[in-house]
């Protein structure tokens, strides 16, 4: 009898195979093409039995616990042979003990070998003889057959850097705002204290400050959609007021002065179903776009086009895109005004596409000038 099945577990099976077993399967896993590949690939990866062994251990693994072969491993759970800190906890090693329950590793394991792939992401407390550390991780788990035997392929990624810069992105924003706003209510006491005279003053630095708000906000919401975290609010649109609003407030940027920014005319009355929020800043960034491109004395008209499946706003502008600049708009390294800018184009494809489930797009020729488009599916639309 197996001493193994004589251990009790608080949540995963406790059993393991023979050494021999063991070394069995990983004597014919030698002679198979595919673990060379998985030695080539910059992921830790093991191959595991169904008792949640490891019989493979890819060089990527092997480098990163510091050991020159994997025989050492061969026959753990990948728990015990990360250091995992609860594997103390559990007789029956790891993924037997009442924590293994909310272990996104186990979790995976346990699907996998039931056949179904899983993905998860777990925080693994290591202790070692050097002290405690922990590691932000995703796994993902997928049943493979190998050499005749029913395996799980296990894939470990190092997602620590990855959540540490998205919190400090919180806290920053988070800060920044609060400054911020905090700088633009002084300023508004200022304003309603002050006299006649310093009331100009304090206007164009509140205004200064809504625009500073506005710019951290967008940065914010284009962190959020590039990570995947942006959360759509959909709700009813005007599509006449929402242009109006944003010409009249991008009418006073400084990028607006001397230049003619209007909304077209004959516009018919049309409200649509969408996130408010994201589509003010996609049409917001044609309309910046367009400002920077143009010139003392050139108008910027915006306006749109109602038709049964999508309502297509434009911003259309006098000035001639050329070709080289044409074949990298959208492309978020890419800008015509200089180092260090490319986001604008960038953020509004991904927000209509992604967001918006819309598309973006443009023509522009030398006779026409440059026109921008945003068409949004017209759905639960009124006229």
């Amino acid at each position: 009898m197996n001493i193994a099945r004589a251990i009790s577990t608080e949540y995963a099976p406790a059993d393991r195979c023979p050494a021999e077993e063991i070394l069995s399967c990983r004597l014919q896993l030698n002679n198979a093409e595919a673990t060379a590949i998985l030695d080539a690939m910059p992921s830790q990866v093991m191959l595991i039995n169904r008792h949640r062994q490891i019989v493979f251990a890819n060089k990527a693994l092997k480098a990163t616990l510091g050991l020159e072969a994997a025989a050492s491993l061969m026959g753990m759970r990948p728990g015990e042979a990360m250091s995992c800190a609860f594997v103390k906890f559990a007789k029956g090693g790891c993924g037997t003990s009442k924590f293994c329950s909310e272990c996104g590793a186990v979790q995976a394991m346990i699907e996998a070998i039931d056949g179904v792939p899983a993905t998860e992401e777990f925080h693994l407390l290591q202790e070692k003889s050097t002290g405690i550390s922990g590691q932000d991780l995703r796994v993902t788990a997928e049943p493979l057959t190998l050499s005749g035997q029913n395996l799980v392929l296990f894939t470990v990624d190092d997602i620590s850097d990855r959540n540490r810069r998205r919190y400090l992105e919180r806290i920053f924003f988070h800060d920044i705002i609060n400054t911020a706003g905090g700088a633009m209510g002084m300023a508004e006491v200022l304003f309603e204290e002050s006299g006649p005279t310093e009331r100009e003053d304090l206007q164009i630095l509140m205004q200064a400050l809504i625009h500073l708000v506005e710019e951290i906000e967008s940065q914010r919401t284009l962190l959020a959609a590039e990570n995947e975290d942006l959360v759509v609010h959909a709700g009813s649109v005007d599509c006449h007021q929402m242009i109006d609003r944003l010409t009249r407030k991008l009418g006073r940027y400084r990028e607006a002065n001397q230049k003619h920014l209007v909304v077209a005319e004959g516009l018919p009355p049309h409200t649509i179903e969408a996130d408010a929020a994201l589509l003010g800043r996609v049409i917001g960034n044609m309309i910046k776009n367009a400002l920077e491109a143009c010139t003392a004395d050139m108008t910027i008209t915006v306006g749109y086009e109602v038709e049964a499946e999508q309502v297509t706003f434009w911003v259309h502008n006098p000035t001639y895109i050329p070709p080289q600049a044409q074949k990298q708009i959208f492309r978020p390294s890419f800008s015509t005004k200089g180092t260090d800018r490319g986001l604008g184009t960038f953020s509004m494809r991904l927000l209509t596409q992604n967001y918006l489930k819309g598309r973006i797009s443009f023509s522009t020729s030398k006779d026409s000038g440059t026109t921008f488009y945003a068409q949004i599916p017209n759905a639960n639309s009124t006229a």
